[in-house]
């Protein structure tokens, strides 16, 4: 999670990802402490991507600014159909 915050800052504006999927069980910065810290980055273009969560807690976690939250395990059909209405 924080080698992806650091990166996502070090992207120039036209390279910035268009869509984020997200465990909550990473090192260093789990999935919560992401989704917080992306929302409140400097840069608009940061705060705005769409984040998909998927994990095998997802349907614990509530009050959090993802797109969806799916639960593991899942199907690749099911994985597409919610990025596809996500983005």
């Amino acid at each position: 999670g924080l080698e992806a915050i650091q990166i996502l800052r070090s992207l120039p504006e036209d390279a910035i990802p268009g869509f984020i999927i997200l465990d909550l069980m990473m090192p260093v910065m789990d999935g919560k402490t992401f989704i917080v810290t992306l929302r409140n980055e400097a840069s608009q273009p940061l705060r705005k991507i769409p984040v998909l969560l998927l994990s095998a807690f997802a349907d614990e976690v509530t009050g959090y600014d993802f797109v969806e939250t799916l639960n593991k395990p899942i199907t690749i059909e099911q994985l597409i159909k919610s990025v596809t209405k996500s983005i």
